[in-house]
C-alpha cells in the first residue's frame, strides 16, 4: 500500500505525506479491503472462463447461461476493479482529489485490466497439461507474478494520465 500511495503522489505531485501513524493505520486497513475486493474480481475475470470450459465439457451448457457469465464475470469483476481503482485514488494521494479527476486513469487502467485478464485466460486455458506436469506449480506461480507485475504497471499508467491530466488542467488555470 506505501509503494501505491508513493506512485499516487509522485504521479500527482503531492507534498510529502501525512503522518506516519496515520498513513500506517490506512494502510493496513486498505490492505485487507483490496485483497479482498481483488479475489472476487480476478475469480470474475480469470475464474469464470475456466468453468465455462469445464461445463462446456462436460456437456451441461445450458447449466451456464451467457447472460449471467457476462454480468458476473464484467459486472461484478471490473465493478469490484474500478470502485477500488477510484478508491484508492481518491484515498491515498496526500491531496484531496475529485472524482472526475481520477474517473479518466481508472476508467482506462479498468479496460486494460479487462483486456490483460481476456489474455490472460485465453493463456491458461491453452495452457498443454504436459506444461503443468512438467514444471508443477512453480510455472503457475511465475506467470501469476508476471500478471501482478503487468498489473501494477496498468495502475501506475493510469495514475500517470491522471496526473498529467491535473497538471495540464492546473496550467490552464490562471
Amino acid at each position: 500500500m506505501e509503494a501505491i500511495r508513493h506512485v499516487l503522489d509522485r504521479a500527482y505531485r503531492c507534498p510529502p505525506p501525512r503522518s506516519f501513524l496515520l498513513a500506517r493505520l490506512q494502510s493496513l486497513f486498505l490492505v485487507i479491503v483490496v485483497a479482498l475486493a481483488i479475489l472476487v474480481a480476478m475469480l470474475a475475470l480469470v475464474g469464470l472462463p475456466l468453468v465455462r470450459q469445464l461445463v462446456a465439457w462436460l456437456g451441461e451448457q445450458e447449466l451456464f447461461d451467457r447472460r449471467l457469465d457476462l454480468l458476473l464475470r464484467y459486472g461484478l469483476g471490473l465493478g469490484m476493479l474500478a470502485a477500488l481503482t477510484v478508491s484508492l485514488h481518491l484515498t491515498l494521494p496526500s491531496v484531496p482529489l475529485r472524482l472526475l479527476e481520477v474517473l479518466p486513469g481508472t476508467l482506462l487502467s479498468v479496460a486494460l485490466w479487462a483486456a490483460a485478464a481476456e489474455l490472460y485466460s485465453a493463456y491458461l486455458g491453452s495452457l498443454p497439461t504436459s506444461y503443468s506436469v512438467t514444471y508443477g506449480s512453480l510455472a503457475g506461480i511465475v506467470v501469476t507474478l508476471f500478471f501482478f507485475y503487468i498489473s501494477a504497471a496498468i495502475f501506475i499508467f493510469g495514475a500517470q494520465l491522471n496526473g498529467a491530466l491535473r497538471a495540464l488542467r492546473a496550467e490552464r488555470r490562471p
